[in-house]
């Protein structure tokens, strides 16, 4: 009982120190698993503190989660996904 207690609490607790802003960005022509793992090492290399992206291929859509001191601005995030060989159709901040 123990266990499940000191389980619950620290998945409650864990949340609340792995704050992070999360970006959206919808990605034209994401259309495989190599695009995916193109546009994902292009941000990698050029924005500091992701902590994770998730790639939705059939959406293509792109999901960062980014360290909470930094801020991304479209522009930067533009230029970063043309230089992966992509169009960024939509830039999402998600709350």
């Amino acid at each position: 009982m123990k266990s499940i207690i000191f389980l619950i609490t620290f998945i409650l607790t864990s949340n609340v120190f792995a704050a992070n802003t999360k970006y959206l960005i919808q990605v034209d022509t994401l259309d495989c698993p190599f695009c995916s793992f193109g546009i994902e090492k292009q941000l990698r290399r050029n924005i500091d503190g992701i902590e994770d992206i998730e790639v939705n291929v059939k959406k293509a859509q792109v999901r960062l989660f980014i360290d909470e001191d930094i801020s991304l601005d479209e522009i930067f995030v533009r230029k970063t996904v043309n230089e992966a060989g992509f169009a960024l159709e939509d830039f999402y901040i998600i709350k």
